[in-house]
Protein backbone atom coordinates (compact mmCIF):
# COMPACT_ATOMS: atom_id res chain seq x y z
CA UNK A 1 0.00 0.00 0.00
CA UNK A 2 1.21 3.47 -0.87
CA UNK A 3 0.66 4.95 2.58
CA UNK A 4 2.85 2.24 4.14
CA UNK A 5 5.63 3.07 1.66
CA UNK A 6 5.34 6.74 2.60
CA UNK A 7 5.53 5.88 6.31
CA UNK A 8 8.66 3.80 5.66
CA UNK A 9 10.32 6.70 3.83
CA UNK A 10 9.38 9.13 6.61
CA UNK A 11 10.85 6.86 9.29
CA UNK A 12 14.09 6.55 7.33
CA UNK A 13 14.44 10.33 7.05
CA UNK A 14 13.76 10.71 10.78
CA UNK A 15 16.65 8.35 11.53
CA UNK A 16 18.96 10.12 9.11
CA UNK A 17 18.10 13.47 10.72
CA UNK A 18 19.15 12.06 14.08
CA UNK A 19 22.35 10.42 12.85
CA UNK A 20 23.90 12.15 9.79
CA UNK A 21 26.42 9.33 9.35
CA UNK A 22 23.53 7.06 8.33
CA UNK A 23 22.45 9.42 5.54
CA UNK A 24 21.37 7.26 2.60
CA UNK A 25 22.74 4.18 4.40
CA UNK A 26 19.40 2.40 4.39
CA UNK A 27 18.71 3.29 0.74
CA UNK A 28 21.99 1.72 -0.32
CA UNK A 29 21.56 -1.34 1.91
CA UNK A 30 18.15 -1.83 0.27
CA UNK A 31 19.66 -1.62 -3.23
CA UNK A 32 22.36 -4.16 -2.35
CA UNK A 33 19.89 -6.51 -0.64
CA UNK A 34 17.55 -6.35 -3.63
CA UNK A 35 20.33 -7.37 -6.03
CA UNK A 36 21.42 -10.24 -3.77
CA UNK A 37 17.82 -11.48 -3.59
CA UNK A 38 17.53 -11.31 -7.38
CA UNK A 39 20.81 -13.24 -7.79
CA UNK A 40 19.39 -15.91 -5.48
CA UNK A 41 16.25 -16.17 -7.60
CA UNK A 42 13.83 -15.16 -4.85
CA UNK A 43 10.21 -14.45 -5.84
CA UNK A 44 9.02 -10.83 -6.21
CA UNK A 45 7.22 -10.73 -2.84
CA UNK A 46 10.44 -11.67 -1.03
CA UNK A 47 12.50 -9.21 -3.06
CA UNK A 48 10.04 -6.51 -2.03
CA UNK A 49 10.14 -7.63 1.62
CA UNK A 50 13.93 -7.63 1.77
CA UNK A 51 14.03 -4.12 0.31
CA UNK A 52 11.57 -2.80 2.88
CA UNK A 53 13.32 -4.66 5.69
CA UNK A 54 16.65 -3.18 4.61
CA UNK A 55 15.20 0.31 4.62
CA UNK A 56 13.91 -0.18 8.16
CA UNK A 57 16.67 -2.37 9.63
CA UNK A 58 18.18 0.40 11.77
CA UNK A 59 14.97 2.17 12.76
CA UNK A 60 15.44 1.11 16.38
CA UNK A 61 18.39 3.52 16.59
CA UNK A 62 15.78 6.24 17.06
CA UNK A 63 15.73 5.06 20.69
CA UNK A 64 19.53 5.05 21.07
CA UNK A 65 21.02 8.30 22.51
CA UNK A 66 22.63 10.56 19.92
CA UNK A 67 25.79 10.77 22.01
CA UNK A 68 26.23 7.02 21.59
CA UNK A 69 25.47 7.01 17.85
CA UNK A 70 27.91 9.85 17.15
CA UNK A 71 30.68 8.88 19.55
CA UNK A 72 34.07 8.89 17.81
CA UNK A 73 35.98 6.82 20.36
CA UNK A 74 35.54 3.32 21.71
CA UNK A 75 32.12 2.56 23.19
CA UNK A 76 31.81 1.61 26.84
CA UNK A 77 30.20 -1.71 27.67
CA UNK A 78 26.97 0.08 28.64
CA UNK A 79 26.96 2.06 25.38
CA UNK A 80 27.59 -1.10 23.35
CA UNK A 81 24.72 -2.88 25.10
CA UNK A 82 22.49 0.06 24.22
CA UNK A 83 23.46 -0.29 20.55
CA UNK A 84 22.75 -4.03 20.58
CA UNK A 85 19.18 -3.36 21.65
CA UNK A 86 18.31 -1.46 18.47
CA UNK A 87 16.86 -4.51 16.62
CA UNK A 88 14.39 -5.10 19.46
CA UNK A 89 13.70 -1.37 19.73
CA UNK A 90 12.95 -1.40 16.01
CA UNK A 91 10.41 -4.20 16.23
CA UNK A 92 8.73 -2.35 19.09
CA UNK A 93 8.52 0.90 17.12
CA UNK A 94 7.08 -0.87 14.08
CA UNK A 95 4.50 -2.91 16.00
CA UNK A 96 1.52 -0.79 14.81
CA UNK A 97 2.48 -1.62 11.20
CA UNK A 98 2.78 -5.37 11.76
CA UNK A 99 -0.34 -6.28 9.70
CA UNK A 100 1.23 -4.57 6.67
CA UNK A 101 4.91 -5.50 7.00
CA UNK A 102 4.82 -9.31 7.22
CA UNK A 103 8.30 -10.72 6.59
CA UNK A 104 9.92 -7.36 7.36
CA UNK A 105 9.84 -7.94 11.13
CA UNK A 106 12.36 -10.85 11.16
CA UNK A 107 14.73 -8.73 9.05
CA UNK A 108 14.65 -5.87 11.54
CA UNK A 109 15.04 -8.22 14.50
CA UNK A 110 17.74 -10.57 13.17
CA UNK A 111 19.98 -8.59 10.78
CA UNK A 112 22.83 -8.62 13.35
CA UNK A 113 22.77 -12.36 13.98
CA UNK A 114 25.86 -14.24 12.76
CA UNK A 115 26.23 -17.52 10.90
CA UNK A 116 28.44 -18.80 13.77
CA UNK A 117 25.86 -17.87 16.44
CA UNK A 118 27.87 -15.03 17.96
CA UNK A 119 25.57 -12.20 16.89
CA UNK A 120 22.66 -10.46 18.60
CA UNK A 121 19.99 -10.18 19.92
CA UNK A 122 19.19 -13.94 20.12
CA UNK A 123 22.46 -15.62 19.09
CA UNK A 124 20.77 -17.56 16.31
CA UNK A 125 23.09 -19.50 14.01
CA UNK A 126 23.10 -20.81 10.44
CA UNK A 127 19.71 -21.56 8.97
CA UNK A 128 17.99 -20.56 12.23
CA UNK A 129 18.44 -17.01 10.99
CA UNK A 130 15.70 -16.01 8.52
CA UNK A 131 17.01 -15.86 4.95
CA UNK A 132 16.03 -12.23 4.36
CA UNK A 133 17.87 -11.22 7.53
CA UNK A 134 20.96 -13.11 6.31
CA UNK A 135 20.80 -11.14 3.06
CA UNK A 136 20.49 -7.79 4.83
CA UNK A 137 23.38 -8.72 7.14
CA UNK A 138 25.73 -8.92 4.13
CA UNK A 139 24.32 -5.79 2.49
CA UNK A 140 24.55 -3.84 5.75
CA UNK A 141 28.14 -4.93 6.38
CA UNK A 142 29.32 -3.98 2.87
CA UNK A 143 27.61 -0.60 3.07
CA UNK A 144 29.18 0.10 6.46
CA UNK A 145 32.65 -1.04 5.34
CA UNK A 146 32.61 1.26 2.31
CA UNK A 147 31.34 4.32 4.21
CA UNK A 148 33.28 6.79 6.33
CA UNK A 149 32.47 6.55 10.04
CA UNK A 150 33.43 8.85 12.95
CA UNK A 151 36.01 6.28 14.07
CA UNK A 152 37.51 5.11 10.71
CA UNK A 153 37.84 5.78 7.00
CA UNK A 154 35.94 3.78 4.40
CA UNK A 155 37.44 0.66 2.81
CA UNK A 156 37.65 0.41 -0.96
CA UNK A 157 34.98 -1.70 -2.70
CA UNK A 158 37.62 -4.33 -3.45
CA UNK A 159 38.81 -4.48 0.17
CA UNK A 160 35.23 -4.78 1.41
CA UNK A 161 34.42 -7.59 -1.05
CA UNK A 162 37.47 -9.56 0.12
CA UNK A 163 36.52 -9.09 3.76
CA UNK A 164 32.94 -10.22 3.14
CA UNK A 165 34.25 -13.30 1.33
CA UNK A 166 36.72 -14.04 4.13
CA UNK A 167 33.82 -14.00 6.61
CA UNK A 168 31.67 -16.47 4.63
CA UNK A 169 30.83 -19.37 6.91
CA UNK A 170 31.84 -17.35 9.97
CA UNK A 171 29.73 -14.20 10.08
CA UNK A 172 27.75 -14.65 6.87
CA UNK A 173 25.80 -17.34 5.02
CA UNK A 174 28.17 -18.64 2.28
CA UNK A 175 25.33 -18.86 -0.26
CA UNK A 176 24.42 -15.22 0.33
CA UNK A 177 28.07 -14.18 0.01
CA UNK A 178 28.33 -16.00 -3.32
CA UNK A 179 25.22 -14.19 -4.61
CA UNK A 180 26.57 -10.88 -3.33
CA UNK A 181 29.90 -11.43 -5.15
CA UNK A 182 28.08 -12.20 -8.40
CA UNK A 183 26.04 -9.01 -8.06
CA UNK A 184 29.17 -6.98 -7.15
CA UNK A 185 31.05 -8.16 -10.25
CA UNK A 186 28.28 -6.71 -12.46
CA UNK A 187 29.44 -3.26 -11.28
CA UNK A 188 26.04 -2.06 -9.99
CA UNK A 189 25.49 1.59 -8.97
CA UNK A 190 25.77 0.70 -5.25
CA UNK A 191 29.28 -0.74 -5.54
CA UNK A 192 30.92 2.67 -4.92
CA UNK A 193 29.13 4.84 -2.36
CA UNK A 194 30.26 8.20 -3.76
CA UNK A 195 28.98 7.31 -7.21
CA UNK A 196 25.78 5.84 -5.78
CA UNK A 197 24.92 9.01 -3.88
CA UNK A 198 25.85 11.22 -6.84
CA UNK A 199 23.99 9.24 -9.50
CA UNK A 200 21.07 7.75 -7.59
CA UNK A 201 20.07 10.29 -4.97
CA UNK A 202 20.80 13.66 -6.55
Amino acid sequence: MRFVSEIVETLMRCLEAKDPYTAFHSDRVAAIARDIALEMGLPPDQVSAVQTGAKLHDIGKLKVPEAVLRKEGRLSQEEWLNITKHPEYGVGLLKPLEPFLGEVFPVVLHHHERWDGRGYPHKKAGYEIPLLARIVAVADAYEAMTSDRPYRRAKSPEEALREIQDLAGVQFDPRVVEAFARAWRKNPPWRNKTEYVRNTIF
